[in-house]
Order: structure tokens, then sequence, then C-alpha cells
């Protein structure tokens, strides 16, 4: 088993969507959810487990707090 592997397991065993990382210079967001995981082959130690939310723009499919 693989680090992604144990991630998604955790994630989908808690009822999260996907994993976020609040940028710390802006108030942009980047997020990846559990169809597309660590995407960039190296997850960051700060991001965070989120779930699926409404994107500052409008449209859907954002991973976040989920009081955001």
């Amino acid at each position: 088993m693989n680090v992604k592997t144990i991630v998604e397991q955790y994630l989908s065993e808690h009822g999260y969507d996907g994993l976020y990382l609040k940028a710390f210079s802006s108030h942009q967001t980047c997020q990846c959810a559990l169809d597309n995981l660590m995407d960039c082959e190296e997850p960051d130690e700060q991001c965070t487990a989120g779930y699926h939310i409404v994107c500052k723009d409008g449209s859907r499919g954002c991973i976040g707090a989920q009081n955001e």
C-alpha cells in the first residue's frame, strides 16, 4: 500500500471529499478531489482534509473547509 492509497482510504472512510491548501500569500485555494488526488505526485505537508464546496466564482467542485 502506498501513501496515496492510504490517504485516499482515510479520507473516504472519514467522509472527506479531498484535500485543499489555503495559500498563505493570497485568498486562493489549491485543492484536489479524491478522484484526482495528488495529481502533482508530491503532496504538500500543509494539505488539509476538506469537503466539496461552492467555488468563489459560483461554480461547483472546489474543496475547502465545510463552513466556507
